[in-house]
Parts: C-alpha cells; structure tokens; sequence
C-alpha cells in the first residue's frame, strides 16, 4: 500500500500552525523579563490588598467590570510575580492576531494576505504601552472580543444560522465591559451587517446591534454618573478644527508609526509608498471586475477605523493632543488599517502592467516596516522593563530602609512611597527582599542599571583635574553589582588625559578594584559604562567611588555632572572634603 501523501501546504495553512506562529511572533517581539505594578494597576492592587475589590466600581470614566475580574484573578495567582500575568496578555495579543487572520480571510478572500495582515498587526510597535503594562489587557480583550463578534456575523451572513448570530450579538454586548472603546463598536457591527447580507437577509437585523449601542450607553451612564471623575467632554465649535486636525494626525501616525519622525531614508520610503500605494488605487476603479466588493470593503474598513476613533478624539482631546496618542488608546486601529494594507495590495498587484514594479515596491516597504517595527518595538520594550527595574528598586530600599524619601511619580503620581510601601508589604505578605519578583530578578541572566533618578541640573559639572577630588557612595540594592554609568562630559574634545576608576567599601579607603578607562570611548554629555568583576553579595551594602587623574597635569579633562540637590538620599558626595547636598549622576550596572 502507498504511503499517504503530507500535504504541506494543508499544514501550514491549518488553524493550530496560524496560532503558534502568531503566538511565537508576539512572544519573541514582546517578551519582558522583569515586571512590576505601574500606574493605575495600584488602583486595583489597593481594593485587592485591602480585600474590597469592586467590580461594578468604574475606574475614572471606564466601566470595566470584565476586566475587573480578569485582573481580580491575575492578582489571585500572580501577585508575587506579575510577569506571568504579562504573559497572559502577550497569549491574548497573539489570540486576537489569529482572529483577525480569520476575518481577515473572509473580507480578502485569501489565507496569505490574512497572515500578512495579522502579522503587520502583531508586531507594530504602536502596541508597546499596551503589551508591556499589564492593566492594558482591558483593550487587548477588548479587541479580541470584539472581532470575534466581528467573526460570528460573518459566519451568520455565511449560512443564516441564527445561533451564531445570537453569539455575535452576546460578545458584542460583553466587549464594552473590558474597555470603554467598546460602546462605538456596535456600530461598526450596523456597517458591516448592512454592507454585505445577502438579499435573502433582512436589513432589520442590523438594529439588534444598534440596541446594544444604546443599551451600553445606558449602563455606562448609570454607573459612572456618580463618580465621573474626569474633565467635561463638552466640545466647542472653535475646538472642531483642532479635533480634525488632531483627527488627520493620528491617522497619519499610525500609518507611519514604525519610522523615527525625522527625515532619515526609512521616512521617505515610507512616505513615498503610501502615496504610490494610494495614488495607484485610482488606477482600480476601472480594471477591478468586482468593483461592488472592492467598495464595500475600502468603506466598511474606514467605517471600522472612523467610528471607534471618534470616541477617543472626542473624549481625549480634553486631556491633550499628546495624551491622547498614547498607543494604549490606538490598540484597535490597527485592526483595519492592517486588513486594509493587505486588501490594497492584494488589488494593486493584479494590476498585470505594473505588477512587478509594484511587488518590488511592496517587498521593500514590508521589509522596512518589519525590521524598524521590530527595532522599535524592542526599545519601547527595555525602556519600560528599566523603568520598571528602577520602581522596584526604589520600592525595595523604601522597605528596607524605612527614613528613605523618593519621588514615585514614576510610579503612581496619587500615592505616596509610605503608602505604595506599605500597600505592596501587605499585598505580597512578606519582606520585598524574599519576594519571587527579587528572586526572578536576581536569577535572571538579564542585564539591567538601577536609576537613582540622578539627571544632569542646570549644566552643574565639575571638571575633575589636579587638585580636584570627589567621592560618590551609594546603596546598591541587589546582587552581583557589575559596574557603574557615569554621566561624563567631555565639552566635545577627544579625551587623551589617563582616568581610572577607584571603587572601595563603604569608607572610601578599602580599595576593592582600581579600572582604567578606555578614555577614547567616552562621549560628551552621556553615560559612560566602566565594568568590573562582580561583586556577588552586593545587596544592601553601601559603596563608594571616585575618578582619579593619573597625571599631574591635565590637557584634555574630563568633567562630571551633578544633579539637582536632595534627589538620592542613600548616599553622599564629598568634594575637596566638603559635603554636598547633590550627587554624581550615575547608575549601578548589575549583571547575574
């Protein structure tokens, strides 16, 4: 008997292989190490900690109860260690690629140019404040729910049967309630009802979901109207031109978003393929067959990206054009300008006389979206893990040492450190220092620095010449110190003047390593990483430092920056044996 044939293209198109590499893409351009509780998430922690967690309790102008329990039981499993409930919502990010890969499918009529589309999706780094906070999985499964109402209604259209449009109908209800989006959503279900139902099916159905519209509007106003806590949304007449404009702006940004906003190559090849790309799409109007098609998708993804987008430039605009284009509130948007890409060039390219032109010119603009998007996407992304390094140190030495005073406006602006000190001691029921979230960072093989929050102040440098000596000390706050950052300013000259690095025990006499600098790789005005062997039981023991010139005279200083006085209180900076109320501005390096 013949072997069975494989049939790999059968394989590679199946829903199980759309799945994993969905969730291999968001894992592997999305994955953090370390996380700690941000922002509004205190909000939700303090109700948890102090077991009175209510999930009919709006959160400012949202009415998030679905949500609310989602982060409920995230908190139940996960309060030691919320990185794992962070992999919960890059799972969700990966899900909701998948179903815009399935309707996605049914709109292009074609598999390959679904993945694309789930794909453009998946790794835009516009996403980044939204999979890298975890109170931000409200608009993951926002949107997740909601396409998959999407797909249920188009599975109903499919063959009349009316258990699945019952099940539209029921996630489309639910979808408002993980985030405030949601209540505009329904009206895109209206769009897409009416836009393609067959003849045999009647339009009046459309109205059940405008019911759910006006049934959301009616909860939410029930239960926010108490404790409405955020600006009026009242517009002006004279503020409607600036909303278009704003309007204009963030369509264009999100079109252009994986390209630093300056004037480097990848900006104009951006540029120029959206124009040619918009440009030849009236070269369709009389080569399409299916012209009917081509318009009631180019209308209903616009109808999908106009709708929801209104709310939030209405809403928002009271808080600050900036604000309000912060990517957490963008997350459904690329949902129809990523199908609508991969429908435009999906007509464009059957365009047989410019076919190869145009295919050249696709190939070119995806690879330069994937690659800067992916390089983009990874900077958000250790630039938020550092800053949650850096809440989680201050935390750590805020509960340790009792009289330390910092700034947690970095943190969550409406407590105060005893209370976030106090709010995470009770949430976790134990000391900081034996908590999983220390023992994962102290295990890791994860690089990171620590900021004291040291920046340079009003340009206060002090050039370290002869006759000149400092000594910086410091609490490190982990394990295995590696070095230090040193904010080093050269006043744009070539160092050539032999510096090295003195770095002792608490008394600034014990010497533990003496490091010469490579003096050819410092750069003026910026961090200047000087490494030495690791210093294993680091943790909570206080060290000092200082720069040593090695000649008599000096040619080429080099000057260190300080910072504004009182910003770190664990430590102290004597200059020519007086002490300062400022500080060096550097950073502990730790490597595991």
């Amino acid at each position: 008997m013949a072997a069975k044939k494989i049939d790999l293209s059968r394989i590679l198109s199946s829903n199980i292989t759309i799945l994993l590499l969905m969730t291999f893409v968001s894992v592997a351009v999305w994955r953090l190490n370390f996380y700690h509780y941000f922002w509004d998430e205190w909000d939700f922690v303090k109700e948890f900690a102090y077991n009175n967690f209510n999930f009919l309790l709006p959160h400012n102008e949202h009415f998030l109860p679905l949500f609310k329990l989602i982060y409920y039981l995230e908190l139940v499993f996960f309060k030691n260690n919320p990185l794992w409930a962070n992999y919960i919502s890059l799972l969700a990010h990966a899900s909701t690629g998948f179903v815009l890969y399935k309707v996605g499918a049914n709109i292009l009529k074609s598999h390959s140019y679904a993945i694309l589309a789930a794909l453009i999706y998946i790794v835009n780094p516009f996403h980044y404040a939204t999979l890298v906070w975890n109170f931000q999985i409200c608009t993951i499964l926002n949107t997740l729910t909601f396409l998959l109402s999407i797909f249920f209604l188009q599975k109903y259209l499919e063959n009349s049967k009316l258990t699945r449009f019952l099940i539209s109908i029921i996630l489309c209800f639910l979808q408002a309630y993980f985030f405030s989006t949601g209540l505009m959503l329904p009206l895109v279900c209206v769009a897409y009802y009416l836009l393609f139902r067959k003849e045999s099916q009647t339009k009046y159905l459309s109205l059940a979901y405008l019911f759910i519209f006006i049934l959301n509007i009616a909860i939410y106003t029930y239960f926010t109207r108490i404790i409405y806590t955020v600006a009026p949304l009242t517009v002006s007449l004279a503020e409607v031109p600036q909303i278009l404009s704003y309007f204009l702006m963030g369509t264009l940004v999100n079109l252009s978003r994986p390209f630093p906003l300056d004037y480097s190559p990848s900006v104009i090849m951006i540029l120029l393929s959206h124009t040619l790309f918009f440009v030849s799409g009236f070269m369709l109007w009389n080569r399409k067959k299916d012209i009917n098609h081509f318009y009631k998708t180019t209308l209903f993804l616009a109808i999908f990206y106009l709708i929801p987008f209104f709310l939030i430039s209405v809403g928002r605009f009271k808080f600050g054009v900036e604000q309000s284009f912060e990517s957490r509130y963008f997350h459904i948007y690329f949902v129809p300008l990523a199908i609508y890409f991969s429908f435009f060039s999906m007509n464009i390219l059957r365009l047989t006389n410019y076919k190869k032109a145009i295919s050249t010119l696709l190939v070119i603009f995806l690879v330069f979206y994937f690659y800067l998007s992916i390089i983009e996407a990874r900077s958000f992304k250790f630039e938020r893990q550092a800053l949650y390094i850096d809440n989680y140190s201050r935390l750590n030495a805020a509960m340790n040492y009792h009289d330390y005073v910092s700034d947690f406006s970095k943190t969550y602006p409406s407590f105060t450190t005893s209370q976030i000190r106090d709010l995470y001691s009770l949430l976790v029921g134990q000391d900081i220092g034996s908590s999983r979230n220390t023992a994962f960072l102290e295990n890791t093989q994860y690089p990171f620095n620590v900021s004291f929050d040291l920046e340079p102040y009003q340009n206060n440098y002090q050039i370290v010449a002869p006759g000149f000596s400092f000594y910086q000390t410091f609490l490190s706050p982990y394990q295995k110190l590696n070095g230090i950052d040193l904010y080093l300013s050269t006043f744009y000259r070539k160092i050539e003047d032999p510096y090295t690095l003195l770095f002792y025990e608490s008394d600034c006499k014990t010497l533990l390593y003496q490091i010469p600098l490579e003096v050819s790789n410092i750069r003026d005005n910026a961090f200047f990483r000087i490494r030495f062997p690791v210093i294993t039981n680091s943790n909570n023991k206080i060290f000092c430092f200082t720069l040593k010139l090695e000649t008599e005279t000096s040619t080429t200083p080099v000057a260190i920056q300080l910072s504004a006085p009182d910003v770190y209180q664990l430590g102290d900076l004597k200059i020519n044996d007086e002490y300062l109320v400022e500080d060096v501005v550097f950073a502990p390096f730790y490597q595991a």
